[in-house]
């Protein structure tokens, strides 16, 4: 039986689990495990957990279908086995602490008190072997030395906004270069972009840049330093997400260079980053493009 490690990503593999033909819609999901947070938020933090679940899944990611606003375990591949109490609460394993997600599990408590095991069928091994053997790019995420502790949020944020971007626009992986699960995927996946976010304090004043490295630790783009004033203040939310569309703005541009073992994924997920930003830059420059 394969679980992810993350609370969240178990609690999603249970919402799968006990819905009709293993679907939910996107919506659904956010609104059980995020139900606390903005839409813009939760639809960011969804994909991460995705992401998360696909990686730990290894060569059984296929397991995991996500189309149509819907997401969805392929039910030719995956059976549940129901077991009477046994004096296990239902997914007492699971340590979500969202409200909406404890409120669905005490419902379930009350109207069918069982233990579920899921497995993975060995099916499709042909398609398998296809899909584990499609490169996709990996932004490996690191911040710079000596960061503060306040100034933590700056980093999240801005990684969760290139995340998000970056998911929403082709296939892709986003993994911490200190994660444990670094040296797994190392082994296995490319091409690789390295994303470092450098955080630095002066007079109490928080500034910070990022850069975009390929394997060699050349740097293939750099965003200029910028001054970060009210920390979580919407002007700061604004020019962290500048950095966040041109940091995507240049992944798409290295990709499309072919800077890293470029595939047909490689180069859709490049032109539609810079497609993309293009929409969006009403500069003459932008506009003629």
């Amino acid at each position: 039986m394969l679980t992810p490690r993350g609370a969240k990503a178990r609690g999603l593999i249970a919402l799968l689990l006990m819905a009709r033909d293993f679907t939910r819609s996107r919506r659904y999901l956010q609104q059980k495990l995020w139900s606390t947070r903005e839409p813009e938020e939760a639809s960011g933090s969804l994909r991460q957990v995705l992401s998360e679940i696909r990686r730990e899944l290894g060569e059984w990611s296929d397991v995991l279908l996500c189309e149509r606003g819907n997401v969805q375990l392929d039910p030719s591949q995956v059976y549940v086995v129901r077991i009477p109490d046994a004096g296990a609460e239902l997914f007492e394993d699971i340590d979500v602490r969202n409200p909406a997600f404890l409120m669905w599990i005490r419902e379930l408590l009350q109207s069918d008190t069982v233990e579920v095991e899921a497995s993975i069928t060995p099916s499709r091994p042909a398609q398998r072997r296809a899909d584990s053997a499609r490169i996709s790019p990996v932004l490996v995420f690191r911040f710079g030395p000596e960061i503060r502790l306040e100034d933590q949020w700056i980093y999240h944020f801005l990684r969760e906004r290139i995340v998000a971007t970056a998911l929403e626009l082709g296939d892709v992986e986003c993994i911490d270069i200190d994660d444990p699960s670094f040296a797994g995927v190392l082994n296995r996946v490319k091409p690789w972009i390295f994303i470092r976010i450098d955080i630095s304090s002066s007079g109490g004043v928080s500034y910070t840049s990022t850069r975009l490295k390929d394997p060699t630790k050349k740097t293939h783009w750099r965003s200029d330093l910028s001054k970060i004033g009210v920390p979580m203040s919407d002007e700061s939310h604004f020019i962290l997400s500048c950095i966040g569309n041109h940091a995507c703005q240049a992944i798409g541009e290295f990709l499309a260079k072919g800077h890293a073992d470029r595939k047909l994924e490689d180069l859709r997920l490049a032109l539609a980053m810079v497609g993309r930003e293009q929409l969006f830059d009403f500069s003459r420059h932008g506009l003629i493009a």
